[in-house]
């Protein structure tokens, strides 16, 4: 908030321009007092913009603990906080699983990584003007991420069908097995 004087608000400079296209300066002691109401209006102006911004900031605090009060409810409710010990402690006694998890994720986000990379490359061409690298880099980007999927979904698949076919090839032998007693 700014606090001014009387006298500062009397002495407030006006700049005009002049018919050759100079500026003068001017005092505005004028007795009309147009200089004292227009600092009056630039105060008023100055602080309901100050009541505004504590306003929405009163308001954004206010629906933050909201928020988080919520969340640490729903945290509290669900035992994340539990489960994710658990889910920890498990896998630190089981790292073959931790690894392999651990690549399960890697394996399906590298699409989504290179996707953004490309993306902030394009941004970056676009901002530096380079129009047709930009072309030639979202096609690639294209590719490239339409390669990775189908990659991705041709590895899955396969391991699937594999799981699969191993799954029922040891039923079959296990009934034979059973058949034979």
């Amino acid at each position: 908030m700014v606090l001014r004087n009387g006298n500062d608000l009397d002495a407030i400079d006006d700049i005009s321009e002049d018919e050759g296209g100079g500026h003068q300066r001017r005092r505005s002691n004028s007795p009309d007092g147009n200089g004292l109401q227009h600092a009056m209006r630039i105060e008023r102006n100055q602080q309901e913009l100050e009541d505004m911004i504590r306003n929405f900031v009163d308001g954004f605090t206010f629906y933050w603990n909201l928020f988080v009060d919520m969340m640490n409810d729903l945290i509290r409710r669900y035992r994340v906080r539990e489960i994710a010990i658990e889910t920890y402690e498990a896998l630190r006694n089981h790292p073959l699983l931790a690894l392999s998890i651990a690549a399960a994720i890697c394996c399906l986000s590298l699409p989504f990584v290179i996707f953004v990379f490309f993306t902030l490359c394009t941004a970056i061409m676009t901002f530096t003007g380079f129009v047709l690298i930009e072309g030639t880099l979202i096609t690639m980007a294209s590719m490239l991420l339409v390669g990775v999927l189908i990659g991705l979904g041709c590895l899955f698949g396969t391991f699937g069908m594999a799981v699969l076919v191993g799954y029922l090839g040891v039923s079959k032998v296990y009934g034979w097995i059973g058949q034979r007693r």
